[in-house]
C-alpha cells in the first residue's frame, strides 16, 4: 500500500488528540479558515473551501488537486452541490473523496 505525504498530513490533521499534541512539540499550525475573496477577506465560517468563489490557488491547496482539475473546477461553475464535480467528470472520484469534506457550494456572488 503506498502512502502519500499529502494523505498522511490529512489523517493526522483530522485525528483527534494528534493536531494540539503537534502544536505543543513546535509543528507548523493547521492552515487558517478558507478565505473567500467575495467577502473581502472574511474567513469563511465553515472553513471549508467554496466551489463557486475560490481562486484557483485555494482550490489547488486541496488534497490532489492539480492546476488542471482547478482550472476545470472554475470553468465548471457554477455548482448546485458538491457530487457535482464527479457528475459532470470535474475531477476524479478518488480526488473527490480526499476533499468532499473540505469543500462547500454556495450561491455565486450577484453582477
Amino acid at each position: 500500500m503506498r502512502i502519500t505525504i499529502a494523505a498522511l498530513s490529512l489523517a493526522l490533521l483530522t485525528a483527534p488528540g494528534l493536531l494540539a499534541n503537534a502544536q505543543t512539540r513546535g509543528l507548523p499550525s493547521p492552515p487558517s479558515p478558507a478565505i473567500n475573496p467575495q467577502d473581502h477577506g472574511a474567513p469563511n465560517p465553515s472553513g471549508r473551501v467554496n466551489l463557486n468563489t475560490a481562486s484557483v490557488q485555494d482550490l489547488r491547496s486541496l488534497p490532489f488537486v492539480t492546476a488542471a482539475d482547478a482550472d476545470r473546477i472554475v470553468r465548471g461553475r457554477p455548482y448546485a452541490n458538491s457530487t457535482q464535480l464527479t457528475e459532470k467528470s470535474i475531477v476524479r472520484p478518488s480526488t473527490f473523496t480526499a476533499i468532499k469534506d473540505l469543500v462547500t457550494v454556495s450561491s455565486t456572488p450577484s453582477r
